[in-house]
């Protein structure tokens, strides 16, 4: 079938459209009711937008950080904080700690959990909106039944919410 009639076409199709590379065969497009060289005076060009691509930095897991001298008592052997891993099942979550970090390199993390850090730098990396962040007092300067609980509780359910970031290598 080479050609269709206006009967056929009605039949068929509601409507139809002939393309450019439709007009080379013998449809009539003038009992179709249509006018194909619309179509065909106008140009198709095929543009394809690339999206712009940014330069994407690694999604890190966790990061604990701490200043450099607290990062040696941390690990001292049989510290609290060591200990306290150790209670949370996360001991291999010491390999984390870190003492020299971007305010700009923080938002690629996942997961932040700071431990000792001043106030002001403190109040710096409260700035970055970060969306799971965890500001801890220095564990060594807990003297008080009372302080270790108020640290350790919310340290506990920071880490029960993210315990696979904290057990991840």
């Amino acid at each position: 079938m080479d050609s269709f009639d206006q009967t056929d076409i009605d039949l068929l199709f509601k409507s139809i459209v002939i393309l450019p590379q439709d007009s080379s065969k013998n449809v009539d497009a003038t009992k179709a009711g249509k006018k194909p060289k619309e179509y065909e005076t106008q140009s198709i060009e095929n543009k394809v937008e690339e999206p712009e691509v940014k330069p994407s930095n690694p999604v890190k897991t966790i990061a604990i950080i701490t200043n450099s001298e607290l990062k040696e008592n941390y690990l001292t052997q049989g510290s609290s904080f060591l200990k306290i891993l150790e209670a949370l099942e996360i001991s291999s979550a010491k390999n984390k700690l870190i003492t020299d970090v971007h305010l700009d390199d923080l938002i690629n993390y996942t997961c932040i959990w700071c431990v000792g850090l001043d106030p002001e730098i403190e109040s710096k990396i409260l700035k970055i909106n970060h969306p799971n962040i965890l500001l801890s007092p220095n564990i060594l300067d807990l003297k008080t039944k009372e302080e270790k609980i108020a640290m350790y509780g919310p340290l506990k359910a920071f880490v029960t919410q993210n315990y696979s970031l904290f057990t991840s290598k």
